[in-house]
């Protein structure tokens, strides 16, 4: 799902009906899914011992023992070498955001993510990476306003999968489960402050975009488009709610996928933007 965002610059640009732009963007998706899914198993070859005294991590099958540590490795290196194989036809530019993803990625599971708040920052550039290398696989640059409201939006997403990371650790009774160990002795406002304040910058950014000339060059009816930050914030309220409420039960990316809240959110937003590029046009 993460892997999607690849498809943001296209989106954003209203050129989702070029088949050549569609299938460079459908070439970077399989790309990052195969790196990501090696990047993913190599975190989990790192962090197995640590998995096993995780209240939820433990049933990840190298923790679990149900994959062992030498197929693990053998998968990491074929998904990866499959996955560079893909991003070939893309171009070098591609190739060296994919690599500085995987980069990003091995720093962040040996060093980085002991580091208390600057992880939450890496995890968010992740998401931001992605875009970047999209645009590059579709020779679409992502707008500054479109990265900066990433950033700050995904940094709140961060916080808030910390802070759920967090209140399951001390729930199960495991405060020395959470990574880094900063976060298991963080006073929860602190937490639920610094999501709301980056969300908050988010929005102001996507406010000043909405008073922009760019939004009117693209959006015949832009007047819609003042819905999006009511919905952005009803949609976080309800994300911080179930938190606090112990019932985001998993990373908020794959809670959001199975919420149905969220989903709806989400499809009020994607009918809003709609209308907004296509009533009047």
């Amino acid at each position: 799902m993460k892997n999607l965002l690849v498809f943001v610059p296209v989106a954003a640009s209203h050129q989702v009906a070029d088949p050549a732009l569609l299938w460079r963007s459908s070439l970077a998706f399989l790309a990052f899914c195969l790196v990501a899914s090696a990047m993913y198993l190599f975190n989990d070859l790192v962090d197995r011992e640590r998995d096993r005294n995780h209240p939820d991590k433990c049933q990840r099958p190298i923790a679990a023992g149900t994959l062992s540590v030498s197929d693990a490795g053998y998968a990491v290196a074929a998904l990866a070498a499959t996955g560079f194989l893909v991003a070939l036809p893309l171009g070098l530019e591609f190739l060296s955001w994919i690599a500085a993803y995987a980069f990003l990625v091995v720093l962040y599971s040996l060093w980085v993510k002991k580091i208390f708040v600057v992880d939450t920052w890496v995890l968010a550039a992740f998401y931001v990476l992605r875009i970047v290398a999209g645009g590059s696989a579709s020779g679409i640059t992502p707008s500054t306003w479109l990265l900066s409201f990433a950033l700050f939006l995904f940094f709140s997403l961060a916080v808030l999968k910390r802070y759920r990371d967090m209140r399951a650790s001390r729930t199960a009774g495991r405060t020395g489960s959470v990574e880094p160990a900063a976060y298991a002795s963080a006073p929860p406002g602190s937490m639920i402050a610094a999501g709301w304040a980056s969300l908050a910058a988010a929005l102001a950014v996507l406010v000043a975009y909405l008073c922009s000339d760019a939004v009117r060059a693209l959006y015949p009816t832009p007047a819609l488009l003042w819905c999006l930050p009511l919905l952005i914030i009803a949609w976080q309220a309800h994300m911080w709610r179930s938190a606090t409420l112990g019932r985001l039960d998993s990373d908020p990316v794959l809670f959001a996928i199975r919420d149905r809240i969220s989903l709806l959110a989400v499809a009020v937003m994607g009918g809003v933007v709609w209308s907004a590029a296509s009533l009047g046009a």
